[in-house]
This record gives C-alpha cells, sequence and structure tokens, in this order.
C-alpha cells in the first residue's frame, strides 16, 4: 500500500440537477476506483491544503491551476483527480480530470437518459482509459 503513489480528489463539482444519492454513489465509485491504483488522501487533509492554499494566496493569484499546484505542493502529491457532472434535461456530460506536476489530461463522456449504474460504468471507463495511456 505505501508503494502506491498518493493523489487527493477534488470534491464532485454539479451543474444541473443531479440527486444528493447519484452524486454521492458516483463519487464513492470513483473513490473506490481510484483507491486500486493510489493511495488516496483524507478530505480532512485535503479541506486543510484548501484553506491554506486561499490564505497563501492572493484572491487574484488563485486561478484553478494556480490552487491545484499549490494544494498538490501542500500534500506533496503529484497526483490530483476532479469529476464534473453536467446535467441537460436527461443527458449527461463525465468529465474526468488528471492533473499531475507534468500534465493535465480531460476525458468526456456523454450519456442520454443514463441512470447511476451507467454513470458508474462511464467513470470507470474513463479512469481506465486515463489509467491506460499514462
Amino acid at each position: 500500500m505505501a508503494d502506491r503513489e498518493a493523489a487527493v480528489v477534488i470534491p464532485l463539482s454539479i451543474l444541473g440537477k443531479v440527486s444528493v444519492t447519484q452524486k454521492q454513489i458516483v463519487y464513492n465509485n470513483l473513490l473506490e476506483a481510484l483507491s486500486a491504483k493510489f493511495r488516496l488522501v483524507q478530505e480532512a487533509q485535503y479541506e486543510q491544503a484548501l484553506t491554506q492554499a486561499f490564505e497563501d494566496l492572493e484572491y487574484d493569484e488563485c486561478t484553478e491551476s494556480q490552487c491545484f499546484a499549490l494544494i498538490q505542493q501542500i500534500l506533496q502529491t503529484e497526483n490530483l483527480f476532479i469529476l464534473q457532472l453536467v446535467r441537460d434535461g436527461t443527458d449527461m456530460q463525465i468529465t474526468l480530470q488528471w492533473v499531475d506536476l507534468n500534465a493535465r489530461t480531460v476525458k468526456n463522456n456523454f450519456c442520454e437518459g443514463c441512470g447511476t449504474r451507467e454513470l458508474n460504468q462511464a467513470v470507470k471507463a474513463l479512469l481506465a482509459e486515463m489509467l491506460e495511456k499514462r
């Protein structure tokens, strides 16, 4: 377990109507899939690092990439994952980002009328594709 690289997972980002339970199921699914390959940073540690980043950077300096880089530095991890769900009616776009010190990889999937099972499958497929290419 100690030989796996550390990774931080940003809390799930949602645009549009997604139920709290569906959001939690999909997020838990992502955590499970990532924990097979990475040693995940505790959410409390992420929250502390986020607070410190906001304290260390001026408001206009805290762009997404600069804040993420500082959080990675504080937590001493190269790997940061961001999952976003965007719902428009019955359609859903799933976006998974992997940010390391050298690159940002972004993968998308589009799902028409999909339920929680299909969302979970899409997240796992995006992650598998990312891990395969690195």
